[in-house]
């Protein structure tokens, strides 16, 4: 079974609705599912990441054969285009201090690079110095990455360029382009695998 991993709801109700997803009521975790997938919320950041993939996959890997995560970044490339959906190759972390080495993800044609940070990346020097080590800024894929790796389960990612990280957009910019966002994921989901 696939198990697709969105940090908001608001990013994933084309795929609830399209799949025709029901929710999980007896399971303690944001999950829905029909007979070939489930659909994991993990919230935003690793933190949140943590403890409900980590949890789930502790209680749930034995039947889960990849994890999908679909989402929004911003991105550090300057060639990289607004609203274009990329494939991740390998994700770094970032937390001020700590820059950890990159974890690779299974092989994607043209593939970019993605760092995690665990703070919002507010401001052109941030952005700039991130550039020099990936194409794009998240806040959940490396713990995605981590947490699968560690239960032997192969990853993908897909992430949408919602702004640019040297010039950020307000939350609230993001959150009002969410539908249109969960419709373009959507798309590349159906694209790639249906």
């Amino acid at each position: 079974m696939v198990l697709i991993v969105i940090a908001h709801k608001k990013e994933a109700i084309s795929f609830i609705n399209n799949l025709k997803l029901s929710k999980i009521k007896s399971s303690i975790f944001n999950c829905y599912s029909n007979e070939n997938t489930i659909l994991l919320i993990c919230g935003q950041g690793i933190k949140n990441v943590r403890k409900n993939l980590f949890n789930y996959l502790q209680e749930n890997s034995e039947k889960i054969k990849k994890v999908i995560n679909f989402g929004i970044s911003g991105k550090l490339n300057k060639d990289l285009k607004l609203d274009a959906i990329y494939s991740i190759e390998s994700v770094s972390f970032y937390d001020e201090v700590i820059m950890e080495t990159s974890l690779k993800l299974e092989n994607q044609t043209n593939a970019k690079r993605c760092v995690t940070s665990i703070i919002p990346v507010s401001n052109f020097d941030l952005a700039e110095s991130l550039s020099k080590i990936a194409d794009m800024v998240d806040m959940e894929l490396f713990e995605i990455v981590k947490i699968s790796n560690s239960f032997n389960i192969p990853v993908l990612s897909f992430k949408l360029i919602s702004d640019d990280a040297h010039s950020p957009v307000s939350a609230n910019e993001i959150i009002n382009k969410s539908n249109q966002f969960s419709d373009m994921l959507y798309a590349r989901f159906k694209n790639d695998f249906l």
